[in-house]
């Protein structure tokens, strides 16, 4: 009986496990490119996170500046890119060779000690750092400039636009190289009085006048600019469709007698 028994159910689990080999199969076979795909981006979210990790350990233990993990998140940033065009006067400490491009009233190809050139931003930090020159604060975040006294006046009607087009971004980014304290303040100060006016501009100004107020705007206002009317507009758009309030249900059942 025992042989009999056994020799019953061995060719019903031999049908079960081929019936459930070829399910599977097939599943296999009908489905393998999401299955890679899943495996495959599970690895880079995976990659990602083991990457950022590392990055904020070596941090941690100043095996590569912080200020690196910043310029990596900024990397992409046009607006980045183009705040660090700005030119920034430079002194140069040494003597430099195949870089008279910077130097216009030079044709020797050649950079002199004490030469006094604009550069880039971008250009201006690398070479501080290697202490290959020296940096003038820019005109416009001068202690004793004109801006100053126009912003501490009447801040609101100052044309920014044309002298620095990225004025708080390369304020604070130039700020700490030349360790001028009160740039920080400045910088607040004109913004914080700039940013009522661009907001109530941004409300009421006719389409024919604001072309001419945004020329005295920076990048990062005109942004602020842009957003404002963005708002107002939709907040117009929803006056005009009618009302948009509605009773809840629950208000509008009738109480029980008690």
């Amino acid at each position: 009986m025992l042989s009999s028994s056994s020799s019953h159910k061995t060719p019903n689990r031999a049908r079960a496990y081929q019936k459930w080999s070829s399910s599977a199969r097939a599943r296999l076979v009908a489905t393998p490119r999401c299955d890679y795909m899943v495996i495959v981006g599970f690895i880079l979210k995976v990659y990602v996170f083991l990457s950022a990790y590392i990055l904020l350990e070596l941090a941690k233990t100043k095996s590569i500046p912080r200020f690196a993990i910043q310029l990596m998140a900024k990397y992409y940033d046009i607006d980045d890119i183009l705040a660090e065009e700005e030119l920034v006067p430079s002194v140069f400490q040494h003597a430099a060779n195949e870089v008279g491009l910077f130097d216009s009233s030079d044709d020797t190809n050649k950079v002199e000690a004490g030469s006094r050139v604009e550069l880039p931003f971008w250009l201006v930090r690398e070479l501080y750092l290697r202490q290959l020159i020296s940096i003038r604060v820019p005109p416009c975040f001068d202690r004793e400039s004109k801006t100053r006294e126009e912003i501490g006046a009447d801040a609101a009607h100052v044309d920014l636009r044309s002298r620095c087009l990225y004025f708080y971004e390369v304020g604070c980014k130039i700020a700490p190289l030349v360790g001028d304290k009160t740039i920080g303040p400045f910088l607040l100060v004109a913004f914080r009085t700039r940013y009522k006016e661009v907001l109530i501009k941004a409300h009421t100004l006719t389409p024919a006048v604001a072309p001419k107020y945004l020329t005295l705007l920076t990048n990062e206002e005109a942004k602020l600019y842009e957003a404002g009317q963005s708002s107002i507009t939709a907040f117009k758009k929803w006056r005009m469709g009618g009302p948009r309030f509605q009773m809840a249900p629950v208000l509008g059942r009738k109480r029980k007698p008690t």
